[in-house]
């Protein structure tokens, strides 16, 4: 049995012909694609972080890449990696699951004559280690609070229909924070 590292380009000689084989797309972070297939101890691997990531171990501050977008900005930055740099010295990769739970919270009306439904919303959370893939840690946080203030939507466009209920984002980093700030695996 040969292996070859995932980097690695194959040729394969037939009746003295070479044949090169592209290295095959690997996922770009272990998240799985949904919260259901999240459950499992082991996110998707091997991943584009699984030759690179630096092995989560030792004291904190451990690294953490992101597919959370709305959390993301919120996270501390001595958290964060450096754009670019993710690869090589990320040890966590925390991924984000939005569920809307289809009920109703509250009818919000704003001016100019419109409303929104706002509906209940759960959002999943797990933190993988960057390198193996391994869940380190998993949670839930539900939606809070009211109607927002303002509602965003396309110029030219029509207001949305409904509106997920806001996730506590201190929540999520106090939850967070002793696997990142604490001593890893």
């Amino acid at each position: 049995m040969i292996i070859i590292p995932a980097a690695t380009v194959a040729v394969l000689v037939v009746d003295g012909r070479a044949f090169e084989t592209e290295p095959p797309d690997l996922p770009d972070n272990p998240c799985p694609t949904s919260a259901s297939s999240a459950s499992s101890e082991l996110g998707r691997y091997p991943t584009d972080f699984t030759d690179e990531a630096q092995p989560y171990a030792g004291p904190g501050p451990h690294l953490i890449t992101t597919d959370a977008g709305t959390i993301d900005a919120r996270l501390p930055s001595d958290w964060k990696v450096a754009p670019r740099q993710d690869r090589r010295i990320s040890e966590l990769v925390l991924c984000e699951y939005r569920e809307d739970r289809g009920v109703a919270v509250d009818d919000c009306r704003y001016a100019g004559g419109f409303s929104v439904t706002l509906k209940e919303l759960r959002a999943t959370y797990r933190l993988y280690e960057a390198k193996t893939s391994k869940l380190v840690t998993g949670f839930h946080v539900d939606g809070r609070g009211g109607c927002p203030r303002s509602v965003r939507y396309p110029e030219g466009e029509r207001p949305p229909l409904t509106l997920p209920q806001s996730i506590d984002e201190s929540d999520v980093i106090a939850k967070l924070r002793p696997y990142v700030e604490g001593s890893g695996t």
